[in-house]
């Protein structure tokens, strides 16, 4: 492959793959991590697709990396290539065992190993990683009568394998079983081969290096393809720590072990990717091994990398996790009201800048800083007009500023980006004509105001937690019927879900008001303890005008609940 052309791409059987490479895994790949299910899902495909006759069954993509076309490393698809692999040896190992020696040796030479004239020895066409190849080499790979199928499992990893192998020979045995006669059997086990070779297809992936093969699993967006990343740059700081991978492994391995346990689906690529834009600003998702790359080499920078990456990891989780121990020597009441309402309103773009400050600020000063997050939050999502990605820009050259020390303290945080905040003549406009169909946005928003409005200014970041006692409810309903006779239905439609026209009401007198008229709501509404409820009821009648003004009365308040600045 050319170096111009950084991406091929053939669609191959899967033993065709086996058959035309000598595969590696990377030497610190994750190592052979399919369960029972896995392998049971993959042989019940195969045997269905063959049984019915399908010209072809897709297993979707496998990704080669390498300047050798011929011995790529395998960034994605070892635990389908091991464990197609581990079914050929299996149907390999019956012909052996029923003195069919040319096909055993037929299966040996097209997909299990090849020649190599420099070692003067077979060698696999799959070498796992440092962890499993060994132990596949002598468990799978090995003739079925050597002494070396008696090794015993020494990790996770290997128990697997061989549960693998089992099922392999397991799903031999029962299409055997299926014929009498011995051509029989060995016509229909050749087949299966040959389905494996040519009709077991996947889209194989030639990529000239691991920073072309993350861009690639970036572009794919999937969650295993994300995993795959983590695993790309850990094979990188394994490669440049070289003496150092000692030092190096147990850290990447504790980091790891912090993150993954956290909520979401990408996690570790979250956390890899936020921790980079505190060291070196502004990093999309794709740019994160080529910055990496650009500022980490050696052994002594990657050391020093990969020790930071694991002083991190606790305040990643920190901040991710309102309840985190590390918050109990701050005003951690403060500080878990605000993380808890950030989680709520699924805001991930302020990790960076909340890692930093919760590293550089003072408490307090990590305190104020998260409230003023929940506040400018509230304001974004209000004001929105396509902001999103300027403010992320802004959050990260902040957050890379702080980890600098430029940034010292909320006061220079509040200079920096206040730029970037929706101001309040804009904020307050934007409230004013909103429509809210989110429910849990629009609870939120009711219940912060109202703690405002009856002045509990610590209270006023906490997301509606009595969801099950209180309900959101249309005073205009959104097909009012005969209960609306002055309200036409495209009237209704579009006042609907302006937060105007929004109220907290407990769940009992919710559901006695359902879709009935104002007059029967009024009695309701009034006797609600929530203060923006009751004052509803004041008017005589509900429409389009009432739900404007309350919705610009509930926009002079908002702009005080969520300020520019706190104190």
């Amino acid at each position: 492959m050319s170096e111009q052309r950084r991406i091929d791409m053939s669609d191959l059987g899967l033993g065709t793959v086996l058959k035309q490479h000598m595969l590696s895994v990377p030497p610190n790949q994750r190592e052979y991590s399919w369960t029972e299910k896995e392998v049971t899902d993959l042989l019940s495909d195969l045997q269905r697709a063959i049984d019915e006759r399908e010209d072809s069954y897709f297993l979707g993509t496998i990704t080669l990396t390498g300047a050798n076309k011929h011995a790529p490393q395998v960034t994605d698809g070892q635990q389908r290539l091991a464990t197609t692999m581990i079914l050929l040896t299996a149907i390999r190992d019956y012909f052996r065992e029923n003195d069919e020696k040319w096909t055993a040796d037929w299966i040996e030479r097209e997909f299990l190993s090849a020649p190599d004239p420099e070692e003067q020895r077979d060698v696999p066409r799959l070498v796992l990683n440092v962890d499993d190849r060994e132990f596949f080499s002598k468990e799978i790979l090995s003739d079925p009568s050597s002494p070396a199928r008696q090794e015993r499992p020494g990790r996770r990893s290997h128990e697997r394998i061989r549960k693998a192998m089992q099922l392999a020979r397991e799903k031999v045995s029962s299409i055997v079983d299926a014929y009498k006669k011995t051509a029989d059997r060995t016509k229909r086990l050749k087949h299966w081969v040959e389905y494996i070779r040519d009709n077991a297809v996947v889209i194989v992936l030639y990529l000239l290096n691991n920073q072309n093969a993350f861009r690639m699993f970036e572009t794919l967006n999937d969650r295993g393809l994300k995993t795959t990343q983590v695993d790309i740059l850990k094979n990188y700081f394994f490669e440049q720590a070289g003496e150092d991978k000692g030092v190096v492994q147990p850290k990447w391995s504790r980091t790891m072990g912090t993150i993954e346990v956290l909520d979401g689906n990408d996690v570790e690529m979250d956390f890899l990717r936020h921790f980079v834009i505190t060291k070196y600003g502004m990093t999309r998702s794709g740019d994160v091994y080529s910055k990496i790359e650009a500022n980490v080499s050696g052994r002594h920078r990657t050391v020093e990398f990969v020790t930071d990456l694991e002083s991190n990891a606790n305040d990643y989780a920190a901040i991710v996790q309102p309840d985190h121990s590390k918050w109990n020597d701050y005003d951690h009441h403060s500080i878990r009201r605000s993380i808890r309402t950030l989680k709520y309103l699924k805001v991930v773009h302020t990790r960076p800048i909340m890692l930093a400050a919760t590293r550089v600020f003072e408490p307090r000063e990590v305190e104020r800083a998260f409230r003023l997050f929940v506040n400018w939050t509230v304001r974004f999502l209000v004001v929105g007009g396509g902001r999103s990605e300027t403010l992320e820009r802004g959050y990260a050259e902040a957050a890379h500023e702080i980890t600098q020390r430029k940034i010292t303290d909320t006061n220079g945080l509040a200079a920096k980006l206040l730029p970037f905040v929706p101001q309040d003549i804009a904020f307050e406009d934007a409230f004013a004509a909103m429509s809210v169909p989110k429910t849990s946005l629009a609870r939120y928003y009711l219940r912060a105001l109202e703690l405002h409005d009856k002045g509990n200014a610590e209270l006023e970041w906490v997301p509606n937690e009595d969801a099950r006692d209180v309900n959101l409810e249309h005073v205009l309903p959104r097909n009012p019927g005969a209960n609306w006779p002055h309200i036409s239905l495209e009237v209704a439609i579009s006042m609907h879900n302006r937060l105007g026209n929004l109220v907290l009401l407990q769940t009992s007198l919710n559901r006695q008001v359902a879709n009935a008229g104002f007059d029967i709501k009024k009695p309701f509404l009034r006797d609600s303890t929530y203060t923006l409820t009751a004052m509803v009821a004041a008017q005589t009648q509900w429409g389009p005008d009432e739900i404007k003004n309350r919705q610009a009365a509930l926009a002079a308040i908002a702009s005080k609940a969520w300020p520019l600045l706190v104190t």
